[in-house]
């Protein structure tokens, strides 16, 4: 009688430990195919969470640039007696500012910045120099030609912008026909001889921004001193 081989495993268990089955693998490609799945959507929100906070990171640094230069304009405007008018302009996506240009070992010369709406971008235009009445004339007024002016593009995907103008005893007006008529006053009072009189009070004391941006809730309001 042949003795047993007790060292031998039977052929079954060979057969189950030579490797996986198919029904194995195909749960495991189904796990690695989950898993990649996973992975691929973690990467791009992540990604697209960085694309935006670029974006907004553009837009804050874009306003803040928009409102620095406003500010420091207005805080240069011409006074009204020096240009015998009212330094600020306002009209439909439009705000229009004669500031002194002061520059180094020079006298102090004037020039027109407008602040303009096309296409969605807000666009600063700055005239040269200007020495003369007529060339502050010319460049002030509604049709002036602004080839030779220098352009920046300051903000994009604005869709609407607005202003308005304070007046010391009107309050806020979106015209310049009150500020006109409060120049008007201002020249008429100065020329009444007054105890303790001093320099022509400014018709135009304030000026409100309010702009309408792609992906910001409700319009960005800036209010800013004339001449402060």
């Amino acid at each position: 009688m042949k003795p047993l081989d007790r060292c031998k495993p039977p052929a079954a268990q060979l057969r189950r430990s030579a490797g996986f089955t198919l029904i194995e693998l195909l749960v495991a490609l189904t796990i690695l195919a989950v898993v990649a799945l996973l992975a691929w959507r973690g990467l791009d929100q992540v990604a697209r969470g960085r694309d935006t906070l670029a974006r907004v990171t553009e837009n804050e640094r874009a306003l803040s640039q928009l409102y620095d230069q406003m500010h420091s304009d207005i805080q240069q405007a011409a006074r009204d007696d020096e240009i015998s008018a009212p330094p600020l302009r306002i009209a439909q996506h439009s705000l229009e500012i004669v500031r002194e240009l002061r520059l180094p070992g020079q006298t102090t010369r004037l020039e027109v910045i407008r602040y303009q709406l096309q296409d969605g971008h807000v666009l600063r235009y700055a005239s040269p120099a200007l020495v003369t009445v007529g060339q502050l004339r010319s460049a002030a007024a509604p049709d002036a030609d602004v080839a030779d002016w220098s352009t920046v593009d300051l903000v994009e995907g604005v869709t609407d912008f607005s202003t308005r103008l304070y007046l010391p005893r009107t309050g806020w007006v979106d015209n310049n026909s009150n500020a006109q008529r409060t120049f008007n006053a201002n020249l008429k009072a100065l020329s009444q001889p007054v105890a303790g009189g001093g320099p022509m009070p400014r018709s135009i004391t304030g000026v409100e921004f309010k702009m309408h941006v792609l992906g910001q809730q409700g319009p960005l309001t800036r209010v800013f001193l004339v001449g402060e």
